[in-house]
């Protein structure tokens, strides 16, 4: 684990800058460090209380997250908002030394949390967009802030949260197993890796949307 100080900490829900200096987490190794893992798979990374409205909210940076035992590393990059970064996915790995590691990209702490649950659960995380993208099409969300996270699966099925623009959750829903295996059976040209950007792989909403119509082609 690797800590660094923020100096410029702002309540997501009051808007009040905090003067305490909180100690953010960016590294972490979710192989060898519990404390590491442990905040990531309950939810926890980064959630600070603010000091005048007492709610809590995530404070959002630059987070690298790797496994060396399951091979796969997680960026998030905040600032860049999914654009392309100096370096591609391959090269940026052997920076890190964690070549031939799974690689993603998220823009969000909490969607870097959600793919470690994935592939904690050793499942395709492009499997899951879509499977999310279909519950957003028939299920309509509480308001325009809302979005689906997957939780955990449970024997045969897979359960799914849906959240508010904090994070909080209100509401779940559930899928089959089923329809995971029927989607993973698919040609692997219907679920490209590379997400929508070239050099980094982003497997997010917006790649889900792009290829859902195709899925629903293949499986017709």
């Amino acid at each position: 684990m690797h800590y660094t100080p923020s100096y410029h900490t702002v309540c997501s829900h009051c808007k009040e800058r905090q003067h305490e200096v909180p100690q953010i987490l960016d590294v972490l190794d979710l192989a060898y460090c519990a404390l590491d893992r442990t905040e990531v798979m309950d939810g926890t990374l980064n959630l600070l209380v603010c000091e005048y409205c007492g709610r809590s909210f995530r404070y959002e940076t630059t987070v690298l997250a790797v496994d060396a035992k399951k091979r796969y590393a997680i960026l998030v990059e905040p600032r860049h908002k999914g654009r392309s970064l100096a370096l591609g996915a391959n090269q940026f790995l052997h920076t890190i030394g964690a070549e031939g590691f799974q690689f993603r990209l998220v823009n969000y702490c909490v969607q870097m949390m959600e793919k470690a649950r994935i592939f904690d659960a050793g499942l395709d995380d492009r499997v899951i967009e879509l499977i999310k993208h279909l519950h957003w099409a028939t299920h309509p969300l509480p308001d325009e802030d809302s979005y689906i996270l997957f939780h955990k699966q449970y024997g045969d099925r897979l359960k799914f949260r849906v959240v508010d623009e904090h994070d909080t959750p209100v509401e779940y829903l559930w899928s089959n197993i089923a329809e995971y295996n029927r989607i993973a059976a698919l040609p692997q040209n219907t679920l490209p890796t590379s997400g929508r950007n070239i050099l980094w792989h982003m497997i997010d909403q917006t790649w889900a949307q792009t290829h859902c119509p195709q899925y629903k082609e293949e499986t017709q």
